[in-house]
């Protein structure tokens, strides 16, 4: 896949994205950083240790995945062997 990212020197003028590319990309800030880690935080002392660690490991592996289909990305190697790494650490917890 090739890529067409260009880089720009120092200096270069840079073109500020939409009123309306910002507003959704804080809403999704909001609540993929702001609102899960709020209610993470406030489920702990309910949760025991097993099962935070299987969320968290859980979470990184499902957004590594969504991220593949978001950037139509290849499945490389290494790629899964980190898979297989994060699943025996869910099977572990």
């Amino acid at each position: 896949m090739s890529s067409s990212i260009r880089f720009r020197k120092l200096g270069d003028p840079v073109q500020v994205p939409s009123l309306r590319t910002l507003s959704f990309a804080a809403l999704v800030g909001f609540f993929n950083y702001g609102v899960r880690l709020t209610l993470f935080v406030l489920a702990l002392p309910h949760i025991g240790t097993a099962r935070k660690g299987r969320v968290l490991f859980a979470s990184v592996l499902r957004r590594a995945l969504i991220s593949l289909l978001i950037f139509r990305d290849s499945l490389t190697f290494k790629f899964l062997i980190a898979a297989e790494l994060m699943g025996v650490g869910f099977g572990c917890t």
